[in-house]
């Protein structure tokens, strides 16, 4: 069952979306940052962050700013 849980999380986000990051423990720094989602792999969302970083982060530790229909808000570095 966690594994469904895990993809109906998933399913808030899309491609492209502006995102908080919360509840980071281990790089807790992070807490309140923007970022775009770019690509979802192994359970965890590959992050562009503003300081043009890519940070790989459970979906759990994401609060969407749009609908994962996506709309971006702020962009930051290559989208690669």
């Amino acid at each position: 069952e966690e594994s469904s849980a895990s993809e109906s999380k998933n399913s808030e986000f899309g491609r492209a979306q502006t995102v908080r990051l919360k509840g980071l423990k281990s790089c807790s720094e992070l807490n309140g940052s923007l970022g775009l989602t770019l690509r979802f792999e192994n359970g965890r969302w590959l992050v562009r962050l503003a300081n043009g970083a890519g940070k790989k982060v459970k979906p759990e530790n994401l609060e969407p700013l749009s609908t994962k229909n996506g709309r971006v808000m702020c962009f930051w570095g290559d989208a690669r």
